[in-house]
């Protein structure tokens, strides 16, 4: 195993060809280190499955999975539990009958837990505000996503908020950051925790006014703001907008395009940028170089992506790092320190 995460490690130094890496930071294990599982639900009401959708329609159990987090694990028995005694009928794809389609579930702070329940319709929705009332503490945040498309989106635009929480606690790092119900956050927080860390870390000295675009929930602001510093936060997502406007006080936070943003706003000592597998692309690439930043620091998830970025940025690479964000997959985190080339 070892040797195989070493090689995935020298494949991607040989796409990214610098002379600045670093040393990668490995996950502390393969196995538990996600926090955050989507269960596809197939079978009957006397007999529920959680686990994966594949492509023939059916479900593969995933209750024993090693790559989710002991406690969701550990929590997978309740779930049937749960499905039987509020009469959470399966969703069956080939008959389109059914209501319930997924559970999605986060793990947060004090073993807490965000539990999202994705339905066919309102039909089941009576019967989970009666769970919401007696589900006690573990169940920080329970919501009802109403999803009535027969169609391979995982989930629909309205969201039902059951608990008396609209956000989970989930501290990443040195900081706590608040999660709503249709917010991202990374799988691994442990290692979300030594990237964010990292950026800190190599900012450390820069002062000035710095952008987060694609800032998400908040966390490379939340590890960036000081009181010399002016942070403003760039996200579509008015969900994820909404949860870092609440956690972090001393940062400001917009709910807009990212291009539409960089397109008409004024310059930036420092821009971070943390864009989905998509990557910049060349207009955002092109205006970071007429905005003309001194830093920019890029984390990808995407290599491919942020390759074809950098050759379009007016940067050179001060220094680069790999996170071993997914385990026993093939995929990382990379996090780069770009100057501005000004030759």
């Amino acid at each position: 195993m070892e040797v195989w995460r070493e090689n995935q490690f020298f494949a991607l130094k040989k796409l990214l060809d610098f002379d600045v890496w670093l040393k990668p930071e490995w996950s502390s294990t393969v196995f538990g280190s996600r926090t955050k599982a989507k269960f596809s639900v197939a079978g009957s009401l006397s007999d529920p499955i959680i686990g994966r959708s594949t492509k023939d329609g059916s479900v593969v159990d995933l209750r024993q999975c090693q790559l989710h987090d002991p406690k969701i694990v550990g929590l997978t028995s309740e779930l049937i539990s749960i499905i039987k005694e509020y009469s959470l009928l399966p969703y069956d794809i080939q008959t389109k009958k059914g209501e319930l389609k997924h559970i999605i579930l986060q793990v947060g702070d004090d073993d807490s837990f965000m539990i999202r329940f994705v339905l066919r319709s309102k039909e089941a929705v009576s019967r989970l505000e009666k769970f919401a009332r007696i589900a006690g503490p573990k169940f920080k945040v329970i919501t009802a996503n109403i999803q009535p498309e027969h169609s391979a989106v995982l989930e629909g635009e309205e969201e039902i908020v059951l608990s008396n929480n609209r956000f989970l606690p989930v501290s990443i790092g040195n900081q706590s950051l608040l999660l709503g119900p249709k917010s991202f956050v990374q799988t691994n927080l442990e290692i979300a925790g030594k990237l964010y860390q990292s950026a800190s870390k190599w900012l450390d000295q820069t002062e000035g006014r710095f952008l987060d675009l694609f800032c998400g929930v908040g966390g490379f602001a939340a590890h960036l703001t000081k009181p010399s510093r002016e942070v403003v936060g760039v996200e579509l997502s008015s969900e994820a907008i909404e949860s870092a406007s609440t956690a972090i006080t001393d940062a400001s936070f917009i709910a807009m395009d990212a291009w539409e943003y960089v397109a008409s706003s004024s310059p930036f000592d420092v821009v971070v940028v943390n864009p989905p597998r998509r990557g910049l692309g060349e207009d955002i690439c092109q205006r970071l170089n007429q905005l003309a930043p001194n830093k920019i620091l890029y984390s990808s998830c995407n290599p491919l992506t942020l390759k074809r970025d950098l050759e379009n940025l007016n940067y050179d690479v001060e220094k680069i790092q790999a996170f071993e964000m997914f385990p026993m997959t093939e995929h990382w985190e990379v996090l780069c320190l770009l100057t501005l080339n000004r030759e």
